[in-house]
C-alpha cells in the first residue's frame, strides 16, 4: 500500500458511513413526517365525528322544544374534506313504509356530510353516520326501538329527522350552520299484513344495525335496506324537518 492510502481509505469510509446516516436519517424524518401526517389526519376526523354529534344536539333541541326561531352552530371544514347540505327534494336518502304491498309512507331524509376521498361523516334522519375507509359506524344511531304488546307482538317506534335546505358544498374553512324547526308530526298506523320498510341511504350497515336490535329481518337489495317483520303490529313515527341555512 503506498503511504497515504490507508488514511485515503479511512477518509472514504467515513464518507460511505455519512452518506448512509444521512440516508437513513432523511428515512426517518420522511416516515416521521408521514405518522405527524395521519395523526393530523386522524385528529380532523375525530374532531368532525365530535362537530357532527354536536349538530345532532342543536336539532334535537330545536325539534324537541319546536323552536322555529334559527339556533347558530359554528363549525370548521377541515382541509381535504368539503362540507355538502341536501335538501329532502334533492337527495336519494329515504325511508319507505308499507303493510304488505300498501305503501304507508315515504319520508324523504336529506342529510348534511363532511365527506373527503376516504371518509365521510353524515347526518340523516337524526342519526350522526361515520364511515372511515368502508367501516361504517353509528356514532349517533337512528332513533329505533321495538316495545312487547300485551298481545304478544310488538310495537316499533321511529323519529326521523329530515333536513330542509338550499342544497350547497363548501369547501374548507369555518361556517355557521343557522337551524331551526320547520314542523314535528306524530303518525301511526296499523300493520295487520306484515311490515317492510325500505331504508336508501349512504351508508346502510348503521341502519342495519338498529333494525336487527329491534328483532327486523333485514337484508341488502338493489342498493337499499329492506327491514321485515311479522311480529310489529304498530309502528308510531314522528316525522320531524329542520330548516338549515348558512
Amino acid at each position: 500500500m503506498m503511504p497515504g492510502e490507508d488514511a485515503v481509505s479511512e477518509l472514504l469510509g467515513y464518507a460511505v458511513l455519512a452518506a448512509v446516516v444521512s440516508i437513513a436519517a432523511a428515512g426517518l424524518l420522511a416516515g416521521s413526517m408521514g405518522v405527524i401526517s395521519s395523526s393530523e389526519r386522524g385528529m380532523e376526523y375525530s374532531g368532525s365525528i365530535s362537530a357532527f354529534k354536536g349538530l345532532e344536539g342543536i336539532v334535537s333541541f330545536v325539534v324537541e322544544d319546536d323552536n322555529t326561531f334559527y339556533v347558530a352552530y359554528e363549525m370548521s371544514v377541515p382541509r381535504g374534506y368539503e362540507l355538502l347540505a341536501m335538501d329532502v327534494h334533492d337527495d336519494y336518502r329515504s325511508i319507505s313504509i308499507y303493510s304488505g304491498s300498501s305503501r304507508l309512507a315515504f319520508l324523504p331524509m336529506g342529510s348534511i356530510a363532511l365527506r373527503s376521498p376516504f371518509r365521510t361523516i353524515s347526518f340523516e334522519g337524526g342519526a350522526v353516520i361515520s364511515n372511515d375507509t368502508g367501516l361504517v359506524k353509528a356514532e349517533s344511531a337512528p332513533a329505533i326501538h321495538a316495545i312487547p304488546l300485551a298481545s304478544g307482538k310488538k310495537a316499533l317506534y321511529m323519529s326521523i329527522t329530515a333536513v330542509s335546505c338550499d342544497s350547497f358544498v363548501r369547501r374548507e374553512g369555518p361556517i355557521t350552520l343557522y337551524v331551526k324547526c320547520s314542523s314535528s308530526e306524530a303518525i301511526s298506523w296499523g300493520v295487520p299484513e306484515g311490515l317492510t320498510i325500505w331504508v336508501r341511504s349512504g351508508d346502510l350497515k348503521a341502519w342495519k344495525d338498529s333494525f336487527d336490535g329491534c328483532g327486523l329481518t333485514t337484508a341488502y337489495e338493489g342498493g337499499a335496506l329492506k327491514a321485515t317483520s311479522n311480529e310489529v303490529s304498530e309502528i308510531h313515527v314522528v316525522y320531524s324537518e329542520v330548516k338549515v341555512e348558512r
